[in-house]
């Protein structure tokens, strides 16, 4: 679904008269294309506005690459979208959005990775992947968030790389 979204003058993309939470004015502009609601918005002008975290989650694309080069011009475009500034009434900064479609995007990656590692413990050959689900490590719960301000972050524990290779081994993706 590439789609021209039209510049401002000098040639710059439009960011913020794409999202409709980042409008200030009413009626609403026919560059309003998205929503940072969790469904799709009906205008009373009956134009539907996509969901543009249902459509991050549903692309399942961490690297926002393919994300950014469907739904706005290019991923130069995508890097100016997440620079979008809070707004007077209340809208934070585009990038916190992000950020908490980029953390749940992880947990249903995560999801998906440890279902596929199930169908893999069922299979003839699944010793191994059934191995690391007896061991514990499908029902880990998550670890506490490190501050930002913390300088660098460090394994805390060795099984967290145990996991990871287990995945590689797995050829789980």
């Amino acid at each position: 679904m590439s789609t021209s979204l039209g510049t401002k003058q000098l040639g710059k993309p439009v960011t913020r008269g794409l999202i409709y939470e980042y409008m200030s004015k009413s009626p609403v502009s026919d560059s309003v294309k998205y929503t940072i609601k969790r469904q799709d918005l009906e205008l009373a002008d009956g134009r539907v506005l996509l969901s543009l975290p249902r459509l991050y989650i549903e692309m399942s694309d961490p690297s926002e690459y393919l994300f950014a080069t469907t739904y706005f011009n290019s991923w130069h475009h995508w890097g100016q979208m997440l620079n979008i500034p809070p707004q007077a009434w209340g809208v934070k900064p585009f990038i916190e959005y992000v950020e908490l479609w980029r953390e749940e995007l992880g947990h249903k990656l995560k999801a998906e990775a440890m279902q596929s590692i199930q169908k893999l413990s069922r299979k003839d050959g699944g010793l191994s992947a059934a191995k690391w689900i007896a061991e514990g490590h499908l029902t880990k719960t998550p670890k506490a968030k490190v501050s930002k301000k913390a300088k660098s972050v460090e394994p805390t524990v060795k099984e967290d790389n145990a996991d990871l290779q287990m995945l590689k081994e797995l050829n789980v993706k």
